[in-house]
């Protein structure tokens, strides 16, 4: 016990000299891949299946209004690195890679003296098509291995495994680093999208004593295009699993954040928690994600945490994934490259007094009104089910345009369901058909982005196992 004392003496010295002297703070994001928003208590207080991230919530910005830029992770992803829609960076398949002319805010980081480590549970997200680019450590997980019927499976590795590799790394840097540099550790979760295998003690907790789902069943049909019916005791089960699996995530954050605490990489560090993507269980006649642009796949958590903060604020005004990037860098007080489209969202944000030690807070550009957002799902025709392309959502009011020119008009305060694709008058209508107009002009014109000119078999398997459709 003396010697275990010893060795915890040195090891919190040895952090407490190495993450001394920082000018900038840390930055933990966090992505928790097809996470709803209404799984968690801060946002619906009637499931209980997330008391840490709930916790956390009482000193974040909870953002009821954050959007992803689209309905499928790579493009989504490659928004939020760059800050840029999808028609921009090209990222249009799960074999495409970012033009090495995209600039991400992971290398503006490095540049400014960042240490950056990304661990990424889903391994579409591939370094070689330029996910990996800027990072110092960049890892995926996950692995292929033989069902019962001797067919490829591919199996997701879990959050503890992701938290021992992040906070490995966070040890390999304090040891070489004297005093330690501002971290940016990037985390990627996949416990809420299938193929799902939530601790079945867990399971067991969301069921109630209903009997338990046929998980390789339920499993092997998510992995087919969504053709034909599901019914509604399948859609139970793919609920009750999904909800597992969420509260199966929040203890193991709870963990990851006693590391991080322990290493004092908190004491300093803004928090960033979100999603690429959300999930539909049905609502429009589908399961699963990257094939509309409805609320249920677009409206994702984000929570921000500053420095020091004690109390819970919320954030109503709507806002983008494509503004993570520039509003990270803000707060790190380092300008974004001029191809970024997002706005930082730091005039949102209330510090605490003490802090803020980069500008003038008071000086920022305000933003003003309910905001604005687009999304896009680009994609090969042959892979599509449904014809959405771009949508925009201002203040209450939507708009869906089809690959073939169709349009859905929402009010999502009379219609949050999008039950009535026929809402709003002329002058709204005419607003939003103007912003998508704006959308389609936006930017520079973007790079071609490299595509792989094969698929590996491996790479094919896990598309397959996690029902994405080739």
């Amino acid at each position: 016990m003396k010697r275990f004392a010893v060795f915890s003496l040195a090891f919190a010295t040895l952090w407490l000299a190495a993450c001394s002297s920082r000018s900038r703070p840390n930055i933990i994001l966090i992505v928790v891949d097809t996470l709803r928003p209404d799984r968690l208590g801060a946002y619906d207080r009637t499931r209980g299946l997330t008391p840490f991230l709930d916790s956390f919530a009482q000193r974040a910005h909870v953002f009821a209004n954050a959007y992803a830029p689209t309905s499928w992770t790579n493009a989504s992803i490659a928004s939020l690195l760059t800050s840029r829609y999808q028609s921009q960076h090209r990222v249009l398949s799960f074999q495409a890679a970012m033009s090495d002319q995209e600039i991400t805010l992971t290398q503006v980081l490095k540049e400014h003296g960042y240490a950056t480590g990304g661990f990424s549970a889903n391994f579409l997200l591939r370094a070689d098509l330029g996910f990996g680019r800027g990072f110092d450590a960049y890892r995926t997980l996950g692995r292929i291995e033989k069902d019962a019927a001797d067919r490829p499976q591919f199996v997701k590795d879990r959050a503890d495994k992701l938290n021992r590799e992040a906070l490995a790394w966070l040890d390999e840097l304090a040891s070489a680093h004297r005093p330690m540099p501002p971290v940016f550790l990037y985390l990627h979760y996949m416990e809420p999208h299938n193929p799902y295998d939530p601790p079945a003690e867990l399971l067991d907790k969301i069921l109630g004593g209903r009997a338990r789902p046929d998980r390789e069943a339920v499993n092997q049909r998510m992995r087919l295009p969504n053709l034909g019916t599901f019914s509604d005791e399948f859609v139970q089960d793919v609920q009750d699993l999904y909800d597992a699996e969420v509260m199966s995530l929040d203890g193991d954050l709870r963990q990851l954040f006693d590391g991080l605490r322990a290493r004092g990489v908190l004491d300093d560090a803004l928090v960033v928690i979100t999603a690429d993507h959300g999930e539909e269980f049905r609502e429009h006649g589908l399961m699963g994600h990257h094939q509309t642009l409805y609320e249920e796949v677009l409206r994702i958590p984000l929570l921000i945490s500053l420095p020091g903060q004690e109390r819970r604020v919320d954030v109503e005004r709507i806002v983008s994934l494509v503004d993570l990037a520039p509003t990270l860098l803000d707060l790190a007080g380092i300008p974004p490259p001029p191809a970024f489209m997002g706005h930082s969202v730091r005039p949102l944000l209330r510090r605490r007094a003490g802090w803020w030690p980069f500008g003038d807070r008071d000086g920022a550009t305000p933003l003003t009104g309910p905001g604005m957002t687009f999304s896009e799902l680009i994609m090969d025709p042959t892979a599509r089910q449904r014809p959405h392309e771009r949508a925009v959502v201002a203040g209450t009011h939507k708009l869906i345009v089809d690959v073939d020119g169709g349009r859905e008009f929402y009010d999502l305060r009379a219609d949050p369901s999008e039950a009535n694709p026929q809402a709003l008058g002329d002058a709204e209508r005419a607003e939003l058909v103007a912003a998508v107009e704006q959308l389609q002009g936006f930017g520079r014109p973007a790079p071609s982005a490299k595509t792989p000119a094969q698929v590996d078999s491996e790479t094919r398997e896990r598309m397959r196992a996690l029902g994405y459709a080739e």
